[in-house]
């Protein structure tokens, strides 16, 4: 049974937005299993709704996939019970704001709110390298997280020395905040902050806002007081019988060193 979902999952990984279908001949050459194998596999997998077979009898994922997303994202607490939250800042600013969660090098988009003519970002379920994104620098920050010494390029302004970036991190990790300064899509800066459970302390998630660069310049500030507002007021929605050990006299003095670059500059704490 285990290999037999362990096989499972294999097949459904090969089915990317480069490569959307496969065929039977080609999923059994690309994993190395005989042919009848992959045929009896991925029937199956399309007879549950994980596959859709295309009239040309090749495969595809299946619409029960998208059921299961959107599933996994309502029924996870830190998204479902902020997306008031997310809403009200993203019509307050007229920008994009998310929730943003960390696995293992990548933050992966569980929440978000769109406003029309909004700066381009990542949908839900997207994946973006966590290096490079403000949420992405917040939660490896925050949960101890080596970035490791693989990192990808994304833009001109991406961090890619692994010790530049752990020196940034380890400014962040004394913070609220961190930004991403057009790293990720050069047209785009973020500014994000941590979502705790405020019962255990622990770092769940990150709260993001993203502007096209000239207008985020033109209000940071504004942008990075709200960020950071924004997860403190889930972090209590999400821990009603928590109790917040930073106050907020002790939170807006650091949001307001960080705008100001002082004592940890923001280009030097994440950018």
């Amino acid at each position: 049974m285990l290999n037999t979902i362990r096989r499972a999952g294999s097949v459904l990984t090969l089915f990317t937005e480069e490569r959307p279908d496969w065929g039977v001949r080609e999923v059994a050459a690309e994993l190395g299993m005989p042919r009848s194998n992959a045929h009896e596999l991925m029937s199956s997998l399309a007879t549950i709704g994980l596959l859709q077979r295309t009239p040309d009898a090749r495969y595809r994922l299946g619409w029960r996939l998208l059921t299961l997303s959107g599933h996994l994202v309502n029924s996870t607490d830190v998204a479902r019970i902020g997306s008031s939250v997310l809403t009200q800042l993203a019509s307050q600013h007229r920008q994009t704001v998310s929730i943003a969660t960390l696995d293992t090098d990548q933050i992966v988009s569980i929440g978000q709110a769109e406003p029309p003519g909004s700066a381009p970002v990542s949908r839900v379920g997207d994946r973006l390298p966590a290096h490079s994104t403000a949420a992405g620098k917040i939660l490896l920050a925050r949960l101890g997280m080596d970035p490791g010494d693989n990192l990808k390029r994304l833009t001109r302004n991406t961090v890619t020395d692994p010790e530049l970036l752990r020196r940034q991190l380890a400014m962040i990790r004394r913070g609220q905040i961190a930004f991403d300064r057009r790293e990720t899509d050069e047209a785009v800066c973020c500014v994000a902050s941590p979502i705790r459970d405020l019962q255990t302390g622990t770092v769940v998630a990150a709260v993001s806002l993203c502007a096209a660069h000239a207008v985020f310049d033109q209000h940071k500030e504004v942008y990075t007081r709200s960020i950071a507002d924004a997860a403190r007021r889930i972090s209590h929605l999400i821990s009603p019988d928590g109790r917040d050990t930073a106050p907020d006299t002790a939170r807006s003095a650091h949001v307001t060193q960080v705008i100001s670059g002082h004592p940890a500059r923001p280009d030097s704490a994440s950018a």
